[in-house]
């Protein structure tokens, strides 16, 4: 169940943190993204650095988030936080999670 503990915020601050999102879903991600898929290619995952640290990396990323609809903030929480609650960021991460599967992202 979504959270409804919403509450505003002006809207620079709103501005500001919908702009630190859009960077961490599209940018960063697909920084990350291309991390972890370099990183793939040095071979056996186990003794991988690379790897170990572009997926701590990622998993930095997503504990940040904050889910914002309609001027306020809606959920916030880690990752696995957000997808037990089963709101819109867990859709959205289903979404995504289905063209990443296909093939047609990344």
């Amino acid at each position: 169940m979504p959270n409804s503990n919403r509450f505003k915020m002006s809207q620079e601050r709103y501005d500001e943190l919908k702009k630190e999102l859009d960077y961490s879903k599209t940018t960063r991600a697909d920084e990350i993204a291309e991390l972890i898929k370099e990183a793939r290619g040095f071979g056996d995952l186990s003794e991988n650095s690379e790897y170990d640290e572009a997926k701590n990396e990622q998993g930095l990323v997503e504990s940040r988030i904050i889910f914002l609809e309609n001027g306020g903030i809606c959920e916030e929480g880690t990752h696995e936080q957000l997808l037990q609650q089963g709101g819109g960021y867990a859709k959205l991460f289903e979404i995504q999670s289905r063209y990443y599967k296909e093939g047609k992202v990344f």
